[in-house]
């Protein structure tokens, strides 16, 4: 290939990234669907009708509309109702359910976290005497959630659901070069081919709080720092926002999110560090700990104290009633 080819396929991915950053930067959530225009989910979606059918307790309606619009528009969600499966729903799709009055566990999650951690529940009160009428909406940097037609929507921006999943997987601050330098040890040369280092750490001890900068993800810190391009001057930050970009449409709920922009400018000023000094400035972990330590890490009792959490922590499944409420923004419209 020559350089006039190569000139011609940088600046075709340019113009790629450009555009997708645009239709991202249109657009931080879903959008409402209205419920009389919405389309029931297919019947081979559903895994069980039992809901779909009153009885004598079960005699409230419930309907559930996923929203539109390009946020998560490559992934299909999963309702859990009281954390059971209830249908797998594409944009635009609705299900109509019959519940008991009270509250209900409302679950959001995909395909691939069925039978794990979920990615976002809200406790929703089911009125015998009113409209329930219910949307699923996704937002960047935010756990998706089903919310009340009518209610503000909840506001982008890190949610404290994400604070407290972060707190379960937390890492002592003092043991960061350790466990950076053990995960690219560890990483194998198709791992590193692949840019995909990140993924040989133990993800128990993977995020750290820090009093000046905030959540700093050590997966992304090690996926850069061990990048094939990583001795290139931006091309491990330039490549991690594409991988963001990306997420916009395939895990809106990871897109974007502050811990990981800033562990990727860590992590590639580390590789860099290590090979234009060749070594003298220690290990990538060592610069890794060197540069936490400037943003004042809190331990993990500090860190559950500031987002009001009990030591020790409890993993889930909790009331999801324990993740506090985050600033709302614009009001959304009643159907």
């Amino acid at each position: 290939m020559n350089i006039g080819q190569k000139a011609k396929r940088l600046l075709a991915a340019i113009t790629v990234s450009v555009v997708i950053g645009s239709m991202a930067g249109c657009a931080s959530s879903s959008k409402e669907v209205k419920p009389s225009t919405a389309i029931p989910v297919l019947v081979g979606k559903v895994f069980s009708e039992t809901l779909m059918h009153p009885d004598s307790d079960r005699r409230v309606p419930v309907t559930v509309v996923r929203d539109k619009g390009m946020v998560g528009v490559f992934v299909h969600t999963v309702l859990l109702v009281d954390r059971q499966e209830v249908a797998i729903m594409d944009r635009k799709q609705k299900v109509d359910l019959y519940l008991t009055p009270g509250d209900h566990i409302f679950t959001v999650t995909y395909p691939k976290h069925m039978h794990g951690r979920p990615l976002g529940e809200s406790v929703l009160a089911v009125d015998e005497h009113a409209p329930n009428l219910f949307r699923i909406r996704l937002v960047l940097k935010d756990a998706p959630r089903v919310e009340a037609y009518g209610q503000p929507p909840i506001a982008t921006g890190k949610p404290r659901w994400h604070d407290r999943e972060d707190l379960e997987q937390y890492a002592a601050p003092d043991d960061v070069a350790n466990i950076v330098d053990a995960a690219i040890a560890h990483a194998t040369t198709w791992d590193w081919l692949k840019d995909q280092s990140g993924r040989g750490m133990n993800e128990e001890t993977r995020y750290v709080y820090t009093r000046k900068a905030g959540w700093v993800d050590l997966k992304h810190v090690i996926s850069t720092a061990s990048n094939p391009g990583c001795y290139i001057p931006g091309a491990s930050v330039l490549g991690g926002y594409d991988v963001e970009m990306m997420q916009v449409f395939t895990a809106p709920f990871s897109a974007f999110e502050p811990e990981d922009l800033l562990g990727n400018r860590i992590g590639a000023n580390a590789a860099l560090l290590h090979a234009a000094t060749f070594g003298l400035a220690g290990t990538r972990g060592h610069i890794v700990q060197r540069a936490i330590n400037k943003l004042d890490p809190m331990t993990l009792a500090e860190a559950a104290a500031h987002f009001h959490v009990s030591i020790p922590i409890k993993p889930w499944p909790f009331d999801p009633r324990e993740v506090g409420a985050v600033e709302d923004v614009e009001p959304s419209r009643s159907p």
